[in-house]
């Protein structure tokens, strides 16, 4: 009769038996410690993450969450903030000394403000607000008296454009049409521009544009035009007869007609 072979352990080969992972090379140093919460497969190596969840908090409506949002009241999850002993915690009240706590809740996203809605009133129907040319309730033509016109085109990639019309409304308030890449918005601007977008118009001698009318400057990359009304006339240049002159009255044009 043999003898068994020292270190044939049979019963540890049984079908059907588990191997004993713990005797895996290095396992002791797959520690929660060192990776976080693990699961491991017996008689492997492989390393799968387990699901984690957040520090468990309770809002404000009583229920516990783990997550962000509440699952019940869709509430967003306090900031934890230090007390004065010392202790961090997102409730109302420190566990530790019992003081109340100034929670602060993370900020939402900030909106950006809106431009004024401004429109035109339909002298047909009174129907108001109205921004195109045709009246929206009952068809009527808008009538509408441009003042200024500025624009500018690039030939960018993909190419851009902008630009501003002033329009009458009223004797205290203006209607800017502006104009970005597409992008229509309304609004009122004060009519004591007016003065001064005509100021401009001379600081740059936009009102000799007559002189310049067949000049070509050659410049490419682009168009900017200056336009505005001369009586019953909308009259002005553009940047390939007069170049420069043209292109610093389009900007301080531009930022008065945006001012709030």
């Amino acid at each position: 009769m043999c003898d068994r072979a020292p270190g044939n352990n049979m019963e540890n080969n049984q079908i059907g038996l588990e191997p004993d992972i713990s005797r895996q090379p290095g396992i002791e140093d797959l520690t929660p410690e060192k990776h976080g919460p693990v699961i491991m497969y017996p008689g492997t190596e492989k390393i799968v993450p387990a699901l984690t969840t957040g520090e468990p908090w309770t809002c404000s409506c009583g229920t516990r969450n783990t997550g962000k949002f509440c699952t019940e009241c869709g509430s967003i999850k306090p900031t934890a903030v230090i007390c004065e002993c010392g202790y961090q915690s997102s409730g109302k009240y420190c566990p530790n000394c019992g003081k109340r706590l100034a929670v602060k809740t993370e900020e939402p996203e900030k909106i950006p403000e809106q431009e004024i809605t401004a429109g035109w009133k339909c002298s047909k129907c009174g129907a108001e607000n109205q921004t195109g040319d045709i009246c929206e309730k009952c068809g009527g033509e808008i009538r509408k008296v441009l003042l200024f016109s500025c624009s500018s085109y690039a030939t960018t990639n993909p190419p851009s454009s902008e630009g501003a019309d002033v329009y009458e409304f009223s004797d205290t308030e203006l209607i800017c049409e502006y104009h970005n890449n597409g992008k229509v918005t309304h609004r009122y601007i004060s009519a004591d521009l007016i003065s001064a977008a005509q100021e401009i118009i001379k600081k740059f001698g936009i009102d000799k544009w007559k002189d310049y009318e067949n000049r070509l400057s050659g410049m490419m990359g682009g168009s900017v035009y200056v336009r505005y009304r001369d009586g019953n006339e909308l009259v002005g240049s553009s940047m390939d007869h007069m170049g420069s002159a043209v292109v610093g009255a389009y900007f301080e044009l531009m930022a008065l007609f945006r001012k709030k």
